[in-house]
């Protein structure tokens, strides 16, 4: 295995053990307007981007950057709070787990 799905089994390795066996039926990205929506999840477990390799780490003030992991109305979810913007997701300057860089700066 090698680029991206090898970047993709070590994201899955950080994340997976995390779960404690929880898998989650639902996944939803929590945008802008959508923050407050993490305080449903009960039970939540939470992994900081900094903690999954490669992971795009926020480019947005007032973005999380973790994943939260729990129920809501008993469905099991996995929310995604703060994210990069669009095509910054995946260009170079962009900070990302692992590469000492923290969220807004250059690396």
């Amino acid at each position: 295995m090698s680029g991206a799905g090898e970047l993709v089994a070590k994201a899955v390795g950080a994340i997976r053990p995390r779960l404690n066996g929880l898998e989650p039926e639902l996944a939803i990205v929590l945008g802008s307007g959508l923050g407050g929506f993490a305080g449903r999840i009960a039970d939540a477990r939470r992994i900081s981007y900094r903690d999954i390799p490669g992971f795009p780490l926020p480019t947005v003030p007032g973005h999380e950057g973790e994943l939260l992991a729990g129920t809501v109305a008993g469905r099991r979810v996995l929310a995604q709070s703060g994210r990069s913007w669009g095509s910054a997701c995946w260009s170079s300057p962009t900070p990302r787990a692992g590469s000492g860089a923290r969220s807004g700066e250059a690396r």
